[in-house]
């Protein structure tokens, strides 16, 4: 049986930043896997007992997400691998390209606070581009907060306020 749906359409302008290094595909990736602490236990499929997070108290889930961040504030959700299928499109011209999925619970839950619906956009998604010639690479994040909370302008600047912390440890990754 059919569910009968009828969406509501809400328009948003959204902005993606791209950070150029001249660093090497390698040492991006090596270095965006370090500071987000790839041996973290992700929520989705967790590779060691633990816990599971409906039995937690907010202190022992404070505690255990703090344990699994890496330097940069941000965990290890997943990666995932674009650049060999969709060179067999010929996309991409053999240029190595993945997209990482971090984030920081702590931080998403300010987020969240102020719309439930924002977990369409947390944890972010960095995509990592090799760039022709050698001439390092490109991380390119979409910032999620015009999305936000288009119905509540009375909310928007607590919104806001939640995700500026994001933006500086993109750029630090």
């Amino acid at each position: 049986m059919a569910l009968n749906l009828s969406p509501l359409v809400e328009n948003f302008v959204g902005s993606r930043l791209t950070f150029t290094s001249s660093h090497s595909f390698d040492e991006t990736v090596a270095r965006l896997r370090r500071q987000t602490n790839p041996d973290s236990q992700p929520f989705s499929q967790p590779q060691k007992p633990y816990k599971p997070y409906i039995d937690m108290t907010q202190a022992e889930f404070v505690e255990f997400i703090s344990s699994q961040r890496g330097p940069s504030g941000f965990m290890y959700f997943h990666e995932l691998e674009f650049g060999s299928w969709v060179n067999l499109f010929d996309i991409g011209g053999g240029k190595r390209m993945k997209k990482f999925i971090v984030g920081n619970p702590l931080i998403a839950i300010n987020i969240l606070r102020n719309d439930e619906r924002a977990a369409l956009n947390v944890p972010i998604e960095l995509l990592v581009r090799e760039l022709d010639n050698e001439r390092g690479v490109e991380i390119v994040y979409l910032k999620p907060e015009p999305v936000l909370v288009p119905d509540a302008a009375d909310r928007r600047g607590e919104v806001e306020k939640a995700f500026l912390v994001l933006d500086p440890r993109v750029s630090q990754v």
